[in-house]
């Protein structure tokens, strides 16, 4: 049988009490902040006795997010029909709890329930954006937070640089990996462009400039390639899709007549040559051509992480590991390497049974998004949000774990943006989805 969501009519709203949006509020700021992992801590943290103090604060900051969240969840849920989210949200419920169930065969069973701790943390997350929605004004302050908890971020890492002595050395974050540091700049100038050309927000143009900058300058610091590239074609699909479409004709002709002076003053193209192999070099991070082929040593994971998904195709070997010990010998040390590539993480961990709801999970909100992007003005940026989000992670993905990896602040967006979507279940006229196709 089709499965159907219905967008109920609009109905009045009651405005919500301060503290209901001041959780979420600070729960999006606590959770982002308190991402960091100095590079010389140690990860491999297998039991309590184990446990950092680092370690020991995310963990509080979670239980607390849950402990508020989960009040909102218990006792504004029922407050109206949700039906409708939470069909967007049943695909995604039923992978973790069968993500629960893989922690009965996983080797470490503590970090195992530890990244589950988080993932659930993010749902909740998602369920308590539905709970306080109300139209636009929650789109607006749950971006303006979320925009704002990332552009802090992204200065603290660099503040971090300076304050270490130097720009030159990839590794000099310090307080977070720099894939972590370019993935957060990638998504925030996303989100902070889609502020700007789906909403136009005043504070959006306000943070776009600064925001451009400290974000970009991160992106560069952290020399990664999949961040930029990432950014670079999510923004031109964003342009081409929302921007005025007279700015973009006449930014085409200027840049076409620019050209056309350029090449009248050098036409052998020096210029061009000479940028074009300054950026080579520039991406290429000095690596040899082998080194590039092999995807920084990516390709030989991936090899190995194949054949331990071929021991336990059907049920993997526990959330968030990735082999049947919990410990893969890669890169001349041996630990629990995660897979870099969400979806042979997810095929490693919890098997083909897993990564089909995983998908499926994310299928869903890509349908009815789809579907739903026509049926009112607010409830098309929502839907248009998640799909460049969507889009910005299908690539991201490629070479990173995304949402089934560590907490960082582009999984907390991501799942923002997943309660803005089903929010939107609850804000529009009429419509019925039924079998991917709106009427």
């Amino acid at each position: 049988m089709a499965s159907t969501l219905v967008l109920a009519d609009a109905t009045p709203r009651t405005t919500p009490s301060s503290v209901v949006p001041a959780l979420l509020a600070g729960g999006i700021w606590a959770l982002t902040l308190l991402t960091i992992n100095p590079l010389d801590r140690d990860e491999e943290i297998n039991d309590v006795g184990s446990l950092d103090l680092i370690a020991m604060a995310k963990l509080a900051i979670r239980l607390l997010a849950l402990a508020g969240l989960g009040y909102l969840l218990l006792a504004k849920w029922n407050d109206k029909d949700r039906r409708s989210a939470a069909q967007l949200f049943a695909p995604l419920a039923l992978y973790w709890c069968w993500a629960l169930v893989s922690t009965a065969w996983s080797p470490l069973k503590s970090v195992s329930l530890g990244q589950l701790l988080s993932l659930l943390t993010m749902c909740w997350l998602s369920a308590a954006v539905v709970i306080v929605d109300r139209g636009e004004s929650t789109s607006r302050l749950s971006l303006l937070h979320t925009s704002a908890a990332l552009l802090v971020f992204s200065l603290a890492m660099q503040v971090v640089v300076l304050m270490a002595g130097g720009v030159d050395e990839r590794f000099g974050f310090y307080l977070a990996h720099p894939t972590t540091v370019g993935g957060t700049a990638s998504l925030g100038i996303v989100v902070l462009l889609a502020a700007r050309f789906l909403w136009n927000w005043s504070w959006a143009a306000w943070l776009l400039l600064p925001g451009l900058l400290i974000h970009g300058s991160a992106l560069v610091l952290a020399h990664n390639r999949t961040a930029m590239f990432a950014a670079a074609a999510v923004v031109v699909v964003l342009v081409m899709a929302y921007c005025d479409r007279l700015l973009l004709a006449i930014t085409g002709l200027a840049a076409s007549v620019l050209l056309l002076v350029v090449s009248a003053v050098d036409p052998s193209w020096q210029w061009l040559l000479t940028g074009m192999q300054s950026g080579g070099e520039f991406l290429s991070r000095d690596q040899s051509w082998e080194q590039l082929t092999a995807l920084s040593g990516r390709g030989e994971l991936w090899t190995l992480i194949w054949s331990s998904f071929l021991e336990s195709p059907w049920i993997g070997h526990g959330y968030f590991v990735t082999t049947r010990e919990g410990i893969i010998d890669v890169w001349g040390r041996a630990f629990n390497a995660n897979a870099h590539n969400v979806v042979l993480q997810a095929l490693a961990s919890t098997g083909v049974i897993g990564a089909a709801i995983f998908l499926w999970a994310l299928a869903r909100p890509c349908r009815f998004a789809l579907s739903a992007s026509a049926s009112t003005p607010e409830v098309g940026r929502r839907c248009g949000l998640f799909l460049l989000t969507v889009l910005w992670l299908a690539i991201w993905g490629q070479c990173d774990v995304a949402m089934l990896g560590p907490l960082t602040p582009y999984v907390i967006v991501f799942f923002v943006v997943l309660g803005l979507l089903a929010g939107a279940t609850q804000l529009a006229s009429p419509v019925r989805i039924s079998g991917g196709h709106a009427r």
